[in-house]
Parts: structure tokens; sequence; C-alpha cells
């Protein structure tokens, strides 16, 4: 759950380096600016310029689909050109606007303090726009992360006059870990011993014994499989295509060339991380004060003896503590909500989308299991069937069942009204 490296595959393109300040695209006209309150709570508040990117599609009258990135320490401004549609499993030519997170991406400001950082926050910087571009008919978009984000953008949206006409959300986060008894690496350690049961014997031995394949280390391998495990199963040209088993099957194979190729994807993936950067900047003040406090930040797992192993580091939320811990059961969403959760998410458990839904009190709630499916792309991957999907989104959930039957993936879908 929350791994730190895998979250990137729905989160655009990341600011690295400590305060580095936005990239050129930022300073774009494609990118627009409005002032926001530093600190929105204080009437006296010094105030931060954010951006955000409005993406106009044909049909003005259509909703606008607010993109609400992941992480935390997601960002999702950037040049897309002609794949955003599918990137993001967004309604074809649609109204999109494209956020940013305060401290991050197009919005790494330097007088933004760590203090500022939260949730809380990020919200009152989307609920502003809203305000300042008279939104009215919009919805709330948000993966991973994003759809905690979400949850708590459309409850403070609501309670200031301006709510959404829905939230969607997937690879969803429905309360903080339990400390002591809940840890970030546990989804990810039991999907990992689930694949391995569809691996040939030579396979796994291989990644059992010492030294590990190429003479990796078992860092690289750790990241190798959880990247693997979060991407999961794809649907290409409406056929199930899983990267990761078809990869580690060339461990028997006599080809060098595929066995270089092999190699040289394994150590590609990034391990670890500088801490001072703006990304784990705001992912610590995030994660350890909303999610957990045990978090081991950008300290890589491993692999040993075939199992995935966590390596706490205790100094990642040191001089944090849990205390604003996230709880859906406190953000009561009247709009319709629609969630979509795939069954092999190992990133944001299964367990975790349930408890959402099962929290909500006040709306009209629709639940899509997308069988077989992982956390690397939003909507559950329904890519295939999004238009129809977002269709019946757009129309409050009418026909939804027709819809998701021309999806190439197995869904089951329930309906429930909290009211």
């Amino acid at each position: 759950m929350f791994r730190k490296f895998s979250f990137w595959l729905w989160v655009g393109t990341l600011s690295l380096s400590a305060h580095a300040g936005p990239r050129p695209f930022c300073q774009s006209s494609a990118v627009s600016k409005i002032q926001v309150p530093i600190y929105p709570s204080r009437s006296d508040s010094p105030t931060f310029e954010y951006s955000f990117q409005f993406i106009r599609g044909a049909d003005p009258r259509s909703p606008t689909v607010i993109v609400i990135p992941g992480g935390p320490g997601g960002a999702s401004i950037n040049d897309w050109g002609t794949f955003l549609d599918t990137l993001f499993v967004l309604p074809s030519g649609g109204n999109t606007i494209f956020t940013d997170p305060r401290g991050i991406g197009c919005n790494d400001r330097p007088n933004i303090s760590d203090d500022s950082i939260s949730t809380e926050n990020f919200a009152a910087d989307i609920v502003a726009m809203v305000k300042s571009l008279g939104l009215k008919n919009y919805i709330l978009y948000g993966h991973s992360y994003g759809s905690l984000l979400a949850t708590v953008t459309a409850s403070k949206a609501q309670a200031e006059g301006v709510p959404p006409l829905a939230i969607v959300i997937s690879g969803i986060i429905g309360r903080a870990l339990e400390p002591g008894r809940e840890t970030l690496t546990d989804g990810m350690i039991g999907q990992w011993r689930l694949f391995k049961r569809g691996l040939a014997p030579a396979v796994t031995d291989l990644l059992t014994r010492e030294p590990l394949p190429f003479g990796l280390d078992a860092k690289k391998w750790a990241a190798f499989l959880e990247e693997g495990l979060t991407e999961g199963t794809l649907y290409i040209q409406r056929k199930p295509v899983n990267r990761l088993g078809e990869r580690l099957l060339v461990l028997q194979s006599a080809d060098p060339a595929e066995l270089d190729n092999l190699k040289a994807a394994v150590s590609s993936v990034a391990v670890g991380g500088n801490p001072k950067s703006p990304l784990w900047r705001v992912y610590r003040n995030i994660m350890c004060r909303e999610i957990t406090a045990e978090s081991n930040g950008p300290q890589p797992d491993q692999l040993i003896g075939g199992e995935l192993v966590r390596t706490p580091d205790p100094s990642f939320c040191a001089g944090l503590s849990l205390d604003h811990p996230f709880n859906a059961a406190n953000f009561q969403i009247t709009v319709p909500i629609f969630y979509f959760q795939g069954t092999d998410d190992a990133n944001t458990p299964y367990w975790q989308a349930r408890y959402h839904y099962d929290q909500q009190n006040s709306s009209k709630k629709f639940f899509t299991t997308v069988f077989g499916v992982a956390h690397g792309i939003p909507l559950g991957g329904l890519v295939d069937c999004k238009d129809q999907v977002w269709s019946s989104i757009f129309g409050s959930g009418r026909g939804l069942k027709a819809a998701l039957a021309a999806c190439p993936q197995a869904v089951g879908v329930e309906e429930g009204h909290g009211f």
C-alpha cells in the first residue's frame, strides 16, 4: 500500500531537486494562475501563485473533470499531447483541469512552508480554483492518494456552497493505518506471495537463491517486482497482458539478448530518492501526519529468500506524529460517489476501498470491482470502455451496468444509498 516509487505511474512529471521551482512548461500560456492564501484559515495570510491547467473540450456544456494526482507528491500538469485521454482514462475530448498540489510540480514555491502542507490546504486550493472559475458543472477525479484528497475536497466544496456533480475515485484510501498493526508493505508482500504461485518453480528458485539473478542486489529486485505488481494486468487491444509475468519467464531463457534486456530492465528501476526533494518533502508531511507514522520513506524494500521484506527507517517520520489521521467517515459526501477498485491492487488494498464505501452514509454510491487488475492505471484500467463509463457518470450512474458490459475486464458493480 502506498508504495513510494510505484505511485508515479499516474502522477505526471515530478520536480525532484530541492526547491527547483516550476518547470518551463509551468510558465507557458497553457497554465493558468490565481492567488491563494498559504494559510487558508488566517485572514492575514500571505498568498502564493497557484497554477492549474484547463484544457477545454469540444462541448463547453459538458462537465469539467478535475484531475487530482496521487502520491502524495504527484503532479499532473504537463504537455500531455494527444495521449492524455487514454493515459488518465478520461472522457474523449472532454473538459479537463489538471492540478498539482502546493509544494510540487507547477506549484513548487519557495514560500510554501512545511506547516502549510496538508490535505486540508490542498483541498482549499482546489476549492479556491473552482470558485475563481465559477464552476458548477464539475467532477472530482482522484486516484490513489488523489482519492483521499478528492474526498476531503468534495466535503469542503459542499460546505462552501460549490459542490461537485460527483466524485470518481480509484485505487482508494479509506483510512489511516493502525500504528503497530498495519504497514505500507503489507499489501505488496501479500500480492507477491499470490503472484509467485503462478510462476514456474525454476523461476521462483532463482529468485530465492543467493546471489540473485545477474548479480543485482536485493533492493533492485524488490523495486522491480513492486513496480510490476503495481502495474499488474493491463488490457491492450482488449487482451490481458501481464508484463511482470512475461519478463520473469525470461529467467529460464537461453537467449543472451533476452537475458540482457531483462537485466537492463531490472537495473533501470529507480531505488530510493533524495529525502530533501519536493516530492519527498510533500510525501513526508502528508504520509507521516495523515496516513502512517511508520513510513520508511525512500528506504527501499528488499527481496530476501524469495520474499519481499520491509526495511524500516524510523528516522523518516522523526519529529512528526500521526496527529491528523484520515478517516473517510469524517467526510460525509452528499453527491454521487463512483468507486473503481482492482482486486489485485497491492498499493491500496481492496479493504481500503470497501471501508470508504461502507462509511459513506449520505450519498448515492456505485462500487465497481475490476477483477485481476492492480493499481497502475486509474478508473480500474477501463480504457476500452471509458467513454461509455464516463457517459454514465455524467448521467448520475444511469446505465452504468450496461456501460461496464462493454469492458473486456471482468467487473462487478454494486449500487448503494447511504441515506
